[in-house]
């Protein structure tokens, strides 16, 4: 599971607009990317130049996390 991770990671340091958009109540944009050989969803935002990740969240726990 961390290499998929920090390969995902890296690919959003890249490009970080191929997540899909959430929709939140907040104006900041939210984003996540699946990880389909683990079954994980990083969700995550951009401020400036720099990644944050809210949360990694699994496809089994059904509705997404509150963001």
């Amino acid at each position: 599971m961390r290499k998929d991770v920090e390969a995902a990671l890296a690919l959003l340091v890249e490009e970080p607009s191929i997540g899909t958009k959430v929709q939140t109540p907040r104006t900041d944009i939210v984003r996540r990317l699946y990880l389909p050989r683990v079954n994980y969803f990083v969700y995550y935002r951009v401020r400036g130049e720099v990644l944050e990740v809210i949360a990694f969240w699994h496809s089994s726990r059904g509705q997404g996390p509150s963001i």
